[in-house]
């Protein structure tokens, strides 16, 4: 996952705890491989067939949804690596290595991490705000600093550009709020509204955080290369939530929502990255609500 930079704030999209579960690795070109179910907790049989032109896609995309991404990142790179040694220059392909290599644990001959693969393809078109962005997201602090203050002087109003400035760069909420609400106005995103959510929580504004973070769920993401970015904002919006809801002495919204980060925290994912605020708030809710742990069997 990318290297989250800056102030360390909970909604920058990249610290993360991967589960390092490897599938086994497809022996040949078509093979079947093995789904376990989020919500049923079976397995399932699923046949991808690797000599299509949309097995990367389709690789792709049960690797984000899935507890166990690796088994899918493996094949993926390994049929990406193929395809950039016959087409070099093709923009997608490096866009699809970088998130394959950002989501699971494969090796690629063509890039070591998902920076590079993502510096390749922003290099193949440099007016593509969005693998700007992913670049930005995966690189040193004043590094990404300069490269989103290149995008934004191509156009000022990229949203994941804006986006980045205003959790990474822009210390002070009150200036972060404007900035974040010109992204969400382009491109309504759950990262954005989450990050407006904290901006209010920092600032007080109790009522207003309730509303950004109630509805975080409902909107896409902004980085849908990232693994299971929807339950990574769920989560923390669950958190703050439960937060900024106690503070209005609202408490059963805030036990409800509180109940909801603890049923998804305890799986594996890209959540359990915490801050120290929310580490702080975690710990006043749960010794509010001890009861409440969220393991399955409670």
């Amino acid at each position: 996952m990318p290297y989250r930079f800056g102030f360390a704030l909970l909604y920058f999209l990249a610290a993360v705890c991967i589960l390092n579960t490897p599938g086994a690795q497809a022996e040949s070109d078509q093979d079947t491989i093995r789904l376990k179910s989020d919500s049923l907790a079976i397995i399932k049989p699923f046949q991808i067939d690797t000599t299509q032109p949309d097995a990367v896609s389709n690789l792709l995309q049960w690797a984000r949804t899935t507890h166990e991404p690796t088994r899918y990142i493996k094949q993926c790179v390994r049929l990406l690596d193929r395809q950039i040694t016959a087409s070099h220059d093709k923009r997608i392909l490096w866009m699809q290595l970088a998130e394959a290599l950002q989501i699971g644990f494969a090796g690629s001959i063509h890039a070591t991490s998902p920076s590079e693969a993502w510096q390749r393809a922003y290099a193949l078109d440099s007016t593509d705000c969005h693998s700007g962005s992913l670049l930005a997201r995966t690189s040193e602090e004043a590094i990404a600093k300069k490269i989103v203050q290149g995008l934004l002087q191509k156009d000022s109003l990229c949203p994941e550009a804006l986006y980045l400035k205003g959790v990474c760069f822009t210390p002070y909420a009150g200036e972060r709020l404007e900035i974040l609400k010109k992204s969400y106005k382009q491109r309504p995103s759950a990262e954005c509204r989450l990050a407006l959510g904290r901006a209010c929580l920092d600032e007080g504004l109790w009522p207003q955080a309730s509303t950004y973070l109630d509805s975080v769920v409902d909107i896409p993401v902004l980085f849908p290369e990232d693994w299971r970015p929807e339950v990574w904002a769920e989560v923390h919006a669950a958190l703050g939530l439960a937060w900024a809801e106690l503070q209005q002495n609202r408490l059963d919204k805030a036990e409800a929502a509180y109940r909801k980060f603890r049923e998804i925290l305890f799986e594996p994912g890209p959540w359990h990255d915490l801050d120290s605020t929310e580490e702080a708030w975690f710990e006043k809710l749960a010794t509010r609500w001890p009861g409440i742990t969220g393991y399955p069997w409670d």
